[in-house]
């Protein structure tokens, strides 16, 4: 597109997530690849400290004033945003209302939040993944918002059929499957507890019922070993832990079940979030499969109940009645093109 010669630096506190990796794979398209350089700081507000904070600076002043382009994420956040001479923000996440969930500091709170509006009003683009975060970035005082709702690729699709997965993994065949993946912050964000309340009921109602949880994330906050833990002391017998899994064994999972489920931890600031943002939904989602979700906004592409383990579990039994209808697949290729030039449209002449 005119642009090769072009330096474009992305910014991100962690390179290994899904989003980052195919925002990445699409700037490439514009620019070689040796020109797009993919600073990985490992930091990120929500595990802030003044360490970072200062070595962030000093990086920015150092690396990044020289780059034609510097494409942001939110969680990356830089102190000095108009030390760069263009920028795009990646607006993934409400982050201080995230911080202010998780740490409960009002004077944290309201330092993240003006540099959150620093961001945003410095951003030649903002990228939003829902109309939520969007409205949000125009409070905020955004110049131009792209909506880039965070679904997989088209390739994310199962290679193995249900049965000969289910065979292989010791799953019985004819049995009810509830697929859970879990990232990391389970108990803080992703309603662990609340989920495994629910499944307790779900074993003493569907006899020929079983748990599959995906995860945790390797170096999260919880290992299997804990996990296994937090089973026990809910005394849950049906209960399948796949551990972390690439993309193939991941969608050979999802299409595996019979349902999938997206709980959130009651008390997470739940109104920003909904299926076009959250990786595991849209994931879901691509395989056509029954959703049950709470702590959620709206939308048609789940179930969405009460935040309480009864509610929750009603839902997955419906689920199991196929009385949940299935969701529409949406993928990442549908909007590349318009990212595409809305990241070509702020490259400096």
């Amino acid at each position: 597109m005119g642009h090769s010669t072009r330096k474009m630096c992305y910014v991100t506190a962690n390179p290994s997530l899904a989003r980052t990796r195919r925002l990445i794979g699409t700037i490439r398209q514009l620019v070689a690849p040796r020109l797009v350089t993919v600073w990985p700081l490992r930091y990120s507000p929500l595990g802030f400290n003044i360490e970072s904070a200062v070595k962030l600076s000093s990086l920015s002043i150092k690396g990044l004033r020289n780059t034609d382009l510097v494409i942001m994420e939110i969680t990356a956040m830089m102190p000095f945003p108009y030390l760069f001479k263009t920028m795009i923000l990646d607006y993934s996440t409400p982050l201080s209302a995230e911080v202010f969930y998780l740490h409960r500091d009002e004077w944290f709170r309201r330092i993240m939040e003006r540099s959150e509006k620093s961001l945003v009003k410095h951003a030649r683009i903002v990228i939003v993944s829902n109309q939520m975060m969007a409205e949000r970035c125009k409070q905020l005082g955004a110049r131009r918002i792209v909506h880039l709702p965070n679904f997989p690729n088209k390739s994310f699709q199962p290679t193995i059929d249900r049965d000969t997965w289910r065979k292989d993994h010791t799953v019985p065949l004819e049995s009810k499957v509830a697929l859970f993946t879990a990232g990391w912050r389970l108990k803080e964000i992703y309603g662990l507890d609340l989920l495994l309340e629910s499944w307790r009921i779900i074993e003493k109602c569907v006899e020929n019922s079983y748990l599959v949880i995906v995860g945790p994330r390797p170096q999260g906050e919880m290992s299997i070993a804990e996990l296994t833990m937090e089973i026990s002391r809910f005394q849950l017998k049906r209960v399948i832990l796949a551990g972390w899994q690439g993309e193939a064994s991941l969608a050979n999972w999802i299409h595996s079940a019979d349902v999938c489920l997206a709980p959130r931890t009651p008390g997470f600031p739940s109104k920003w979030y909904n299926d076009q943002d959250s990786t595991k939904i849209s994931e879901y989602a691509a395989l056509s499969k029954p959703i049950v979700a709470t702590g959620y906004s709206p939308s048609h592409q789940y179930l969405l109940v009460r935040q309480n383990h009864e509610a929750f579990s009603e839902g997955i039994l419906k689920a199991f009645e196929d009385k949940v209808g299935h969701a529409k697949p949406h993928f990442w290729e549908e909007n590349e093109e318009k990212i595409l030039r809305g990241i070509t449209s702020a490259l400096p002449d």
